[in-house]
Parts: C-alpha cells; structure tokens; sequence
C-alpha cells in the first residue's frame, strides 16, 4: 500500500508513468516549480488536418536502446510559451493531450513538446499535472505503487491475452 497525507499519494522527485498513446512506461522527473508538464521529442512538425492544428513527433524509451522511435500525430491542445532555466530564451511550443498513468493516479495531461536535448528526463511533470492529485517527498523516487507497471503488461497482450473482457 502505498503513502498518502490528507487523501493524497505521496510520490517521489523522480517517478516512472505510464504514457497510454503512445503504450510507454517513462522516467518523469516531477516539479513542483513548474506550471506545465513537458514530454521530450524529436522531429515535431505542426500542420494542418480538417481546420485545425495538428502534431507530428516521435518519442523513444531512453531505457531500452534496442527500441525504435515511435512516431505520434496527435491534435494541438495549446501553444505554450517554454522558457529555460535561467529564463534566456523562451520558445512556443505546441502542447498535447494524453493520458497518463503514476501509480494509482489516471489524468489526462497537457504536455508542452521539447526538444529532447533540452530536457534531462523524458518526462517533466508539471502543476497542471500535481495540482490536487499528489503530494512529492523530494527525499525520495521511485516509491509510487507499480499500477503503471501493471498497465504496460495489458496494453500489449501476449497470445492468451485480450484487452476485451
């Protein structure tokens, strides 16, 4: 059983989630300093689909280096203004919407996309994210309850397996 303080689980500075869209467990680095969640990506080219902004971009597991990139168009939820630490340059940023999974916690999330080499984890998670769902023990990482582990195993069902019960 997991720790909780006032209704809400307790989670550490660095917790691993659980990514529905594109079926990724990732490291998220979680702060508390942070107005929005940023997923880091690659090759992210915004156009046009029916009318409204959409998002190309590819996202990769930095834990398995046999993994490929995997390509993801999703709808732009927002332009978010990113600005680097030390506040020198900021940059627009087009944000999605995904579902994602930190132990017992399911949200959906806007995420800011950023370059993956401004970034030191996959995954930021922001206020907009922590925000009356959790509450962060920056002594402490990885102690949110496995539930994200457990999803990642249904979202790909081996040979007895099935998503439809």
């Amino acid at each position: 059983m997991s720790a909780t303080i006032n209704g809400l689980p307790v989670i550490g500075c660095v917790e691993s989630v659980f990514l529905h869209t594109a079926n990724l467990t990732l490291d998220a680095l979680i702060d508390t300093g942070s107005t929005t969640s940023f997923l880091s990506a690659d090759h992210i080219v915004e156009f046009d689909r029916d009318g409204s902004r959409w998002v190309r971009f590819q996202i990769s597991s930095p834990v398995d280096a046999t993994s490929q990139s995997q390509t993801l168009t999703l709808p732009v939820s927002n332009r978010s203004r990113a600005q680097r630490h030390g506040g020198s340059r900021s940059t627009i940023n087009p944000s999605v919407r995904m579902k994602v999974t930190l132990g017992d916690i399911d949200l959906l999330t806007d995420f800011t996309l950023m370059n993956s080499n401004q970034l030191m984890f996959p995954v930021l998670l922001g206020r907009n994210f922590l925000k009356g769902n959790a509450i962060v023990d920056s002594s402490q990482t990885h102690i949110a309850r496995n539930h994200d582990l457990m999803l990642s195993g249904l979202a790909m069902p081996g040979p007895s397996q099935s998503l439809i019960e």
